[in-house]
């Protein structure tokens, strides 16, 4: 009777009718309570209703009366795994394997839960256990996939997913891992074929639509990535990754509050919560609301484990807030987490010069050659470490812009008394102006960034020149000038400028628009139309570029444009010569003023660039400029109207 009734429980388990199999189970149970075969088959139910704590209740009573049940053990790993709780799964594997060690699910679910504890090698170890018994187990391979992806030797994973798919079924999942694994070689047309084979075998895979999307991301195409993932979010609302890649979606062609707004939204996902927190973060960092991105940054502290890329940001929020210290602090913070981060190092050359540290700074600094955007030239010969130069060819270049040229060639005569012969490379715009600069033996203007064609012991650039010189802010090299204009175009100005009473002003008001910083650096031309309303001044443009096209007819009268003339900047210097003062923004023109020695009125953001330190009105650079500093972001005119208050002092003064 009772064999009979288990029977036909089995029967209803196989036709999957689960409540008549239970109702038989349960009669059986009442009429023995010891049968540990009743109890672990309601287990199996159970199992199969997802009630794994109901699961782990029969196991246990079936372990209990029969302590070497191993499949009992098995399912009641089973139950453990599934409710999260891993030691207790562990040790019922191990219960399992114990009473029968051929239990190729249990060694690899054992590989499982230790590859989720990041414990990469025990779980290669059960797993490299299941080869051995069957090398061909599709679900152990793409396992050991898994690993070797996390591992990020995805060389490997990718064989181990591919052997995945050649000896097991056509299942999704394989072929989605070994996407993800392809999209992180960057390997993208062999990715969207495999994502290609995994919607086909199950078109509501959520993941392999969302890779699909990140996919169309990366080539750009947003409405077809958006049109998908408006899929996802239909059928999946609480997909976290698909509002994270909608609002990446949104990020890239510009719709930042929509990007903000869908990022929130992925808030709820703890796996990536920390990640949201960032990008919200970073989204505010771009868009100068740096308030706003350090709330977000010290938010995702909380959720995210390596804290290196957090700390440089927070660094940088607090940096554009002025707040030197805390900068450095976070930016140090970051440099513990992870003592390469490029960025890092140069963001703290950045606070420590502007703090006036330049011992530190000038160290920082040299990690500029190896952030991303720094264009590396390759040398045959080493570069200079010393000052041991006496009898040695250097070969001195520039690299970054002419105002940095003309700042830090001060440095070469300095070098040249050691003892040394110099070779100088720099921009071909600034070889006329430094012909007759006593700073190097040969002069050379850059045509290619290859090994140079010339001899030389070593080669350095302009800019570790302070560093190997050690300079501090008391020792920096400043003469009143150091460049000469040419003589005979300061007569040829002389006569194109003509004579007069008034206080002639030179004025430049925008950069180089290709500058990470121009937006702030730059003023635009009608903040300063309070200044060009003085009678008593002729204002000059020196501007060149795109800057000009601010120049409308309503400044007719009020600025002459010497645009046309300017040709080269020896004819910016003969101008310059031939101004009482010049006005300008941080560019390459103040830098130019400062080196001749002209009085120079420089207009500094919020945060400025660090050579110009903090909190001070001059520059130990260039002893005839006068700084004037906006005092909250983007306040250009009460910058102007200090300007111009001093400007009326002046021209009265030398009346």
């Amino acid at each position: 009777m009772a064999k009979d009734k288990y029977q036909n429980a089995v029967r209803h388990f196989e036709r999957a009718e689960y409540s008549e199999a239970e109702k038989l189970l349960l009669e059986l149970h009442r009429s023995n309570k010891k049968d540990y075969d009743v109890l672990n088959f309601l287990g199996i139910l159970e199992l199969h209703k997802r009630n794994f704590a109901g699961a782990v209740s029969k196991f246990q009573q079936v372990v209990r009366l029969c302590s070497k049940h191993h499949f009992a053990y098995y399912n009641l790993a089973l139950s453990h795994h599934n409710l999260g709780q891993v030691e207790e799964a562990i040790n019922c594997y191990k219960k399992t394997l114990k009473y029968n060690p051929d239990n190729l699910d249990a060694l690899n679910n054992l590989g499982v839960l230790y590859y989720e504890r990041k414990e990469y090698d025990r779980a290669h170890n059960y797993y490299d256990k299941v080869m051995k018994h069957n090398p061909a187990n599709a679900n152990t391979l793409n396992n050991l996939g898994n690993l070797y992806n996390a591992m990020e030797d995805y060389e490997k994973a990718e064989e181990y997913y591919k052997a995945a798919l050649k000896h097991g079924p056509k299942v999704a999942d394989y072929h989605f891992n070994l996407a993800d694994c392809l999209l992180r070689q960057n390997k993208l047309h062999e990715a969207l074929e495999q994502l290609g084979f995994a919607i086909s075998i199950n078109p509501h895979h959520y993941g392999a639509l969302n890779s699909l999307s990140v996919v169309l991301i990366k080539f750009e195409n947003y409405t077809e990535a958006e049109n998908i993932l408006m899929k996802i979010i239909d059928l999946q609302p609480n997909f976290a990754e698909a509002y994270h890649n909608l609002g990446l979606c949104y990020q890239r062609t510009g719709n930042h509050d929509k990007a903000v707004m869908l990022y929130q939204k992925a808030l709820h996902n703890k796996h990536i919560r920390g990640q949201m927190l960032m990008d919200i973060g970073n989204l505010y960092l771009k868009e100068g609301k740096f308030i706003e991105s350090e709330k977000f940054f010290k938010d995702a502290a909380e959720n995210v484990d390596y804290k290196g890329t957090l700390y440089t940001n927070l660094g940088i929020t607090q940096l554009n807030q002025g707040n030197i210290s805390e900068a450095v602090n976070y930016t140090k913070n970051a440099l513990k987490e992870d003592p390469n981060i490029a960025v890092s190092h140069y963001n703290l050359s950045h606070a420590l010069l502007l703090n006036g540290d330049f011992r530190d700074g000038w160290e920082e600094y040299e990690w500029r050659k190896k952030r991303i955007v720094f264009k590396v030239r390759k040398f045959a010969k080493p570069e200079l470490k010393n000052l041991d130069v006496d009898n040695k060819r250097i070969f001195v270049y520039d690299e970054q812009g002419l105002g940095d040229t003309i700042q830090f060639i001060r440095y070469l005569p300095m070098l040249k008394k050691l003892g040394c012969y110099i070779i100088f490379e720099c921009d071909p715009r600034i070889t006329g102006l430094i012909k007759n600069f006593d700073g190097y033996n040969e002069l050379y203007p850059r045509t290619h960034t290859d090994e140079p064609g010339i001899e030389y012991d070593y080669h350095v650039a302009l800019l570790s020149l302070p560093m190997l010189f050690g300079t501090e802010l008391e020792s920096i090299p400043s003469n009143n000038s150091y460049l000469e204009s040419d003589s005979k175009l300061n007569k040829d100005w002389k006569e194109r400028l003509g004579n007069t009473n008034k206080f002639r002003v030179g004025l430049v008001w925008a950069g180089n628009p290709n500058h990470t910083n121009d937006k702030n650096r730059s003023c635009p031309l009608d903040k300063l139309n309070s200044l060009l309303q003085m009678t008593d001044v002729e204002f000059y443009s020196l501007q060149k570029g795109p800057g000009l096209a601010q120049v409308t007819n309503d400044y007719s009268g009020k600025l002459q444009i010497l645009d046309g003339e300017l040709k080269s900047f020896s004819d910016t210097a003969a101008a310059i010569a031939n101004m009482d003062l010049v006005i300008s923004v941080d560019t390459s023109v103040t830098h130019l003023a400062g080196a001749l020695g002209k009085d120079v009125w420089t207009m500094l953001p919020f945060l400025p660039d660090w050579r110009w330190l903090m909190d001070r009105d001059d520059s130990p650079w260039y002893p005839t400029m006068k700084l004037y500093r906006q005092k909250k972001r983007g306040d250009w005119e009460t910058v102007v109207a200090t300007m111009k208050e001093d400007l009326q002092k002046t021209i009265v003064s030398k009346k």
